[in-house]
């Protein structure tokens, strides 16, 4: 199992700007920025499963999510500076429990995903969201995002998680910690490759089943290094 600092430590975010996202003046618009602009807090996937038949799970690296914020950019200062806003608004209050981060941080790419490709702005599909997966009639979880990738003729599901976590000595993955003591970034990513990234088949209601062909963990925030 791989846990090299490379692996280990934030994203390189050098290619943005420092902190795009201060630039503009609506909050929702802001956090919106925030989540495209941010890159994936890994550069790589961390392999915690003991059962050696689960899938392989990538994340995408920082110039994907720069390539992003940047189509998406003329668009965010249209929502900043128009009524547009109140799309971003009520698509994000009509949504479950949305002052809760983890749902704002889905909302938000949500609405990305569907604006976007209603745009022309990137190749992202959603077939489906937020579909339950049961153990026999036990919910066990959902999976957030499927999505048909245009550009690579491809069906994606996409976890999404949204974190701030200090780090300590010696910075392996369960030191990695967040104001719960029992959420760290072992056992995130442990459940979300033995439960929700273990489905090969997906039915979905407006598409029918479609088969999973690849795999991606959407983990973003901060992590932070004690002084």
């Amino acid at each position: 199992m791989p846990e090299t600092p490379a692996q280990l430590l934030p994203n390189d975010t050098s290619t943005l700007n420092h902190a795009p996202w201060e630039a503009y003046h609506h909050p929702y618009v802001r956090d919106l920025a925030f989540v495209l602009a941010c890159p994936n807090v890994l550069t790589a996937w961390l392999d915690f499963s003991a059962d050696q038949n689960t899938h392989q799970i990538n994340v995408h690296n920082s110039a994907f999510w720069l390539s992003q914020f940047t189509a998406y950019r003329e668009r965010l200062a249209e929502l900043d500076n128009t009524t547009a806003y109140q799309q971003l608004t009520r698509y994000l209050l009509s949504r479950p429990s949305p002052n809760r981060l983890g749902f704002h941080f889905e909302g938000l790419l949500s609405f990305w995903l569907a604006d976007g490709y209603q745009m022309g702005l990137h190749a992202y599909e959603t077939l489906a969201s937020n579909i339950q997966l049961y153990d026999g009639k036990q919910t066990i979880g959902e999976l957030d995002l499927i999505l048909y990738n245009h550009k690579e003729n491809r069906t994606e599901h996409w976890e999404l998680a949204i974190k701030f976590f200090m780090g300590s000595s010696p910075f392996a993955p369960k030191n990695w910690v967040g104001i719960n003591s029992n959420d760290h970034l072992e056992r995130k990513m442990a459940y979300m490759q033995n439960k929700q990234f273990r489905s090969i088949w997906v039915d979905t209601q407006d598409h029918g089943q479609v088969k999973i062909d690849k795999r991606y963990g959407v983990i973003k925030g901060r992590f932070f290094l004690p002084i």
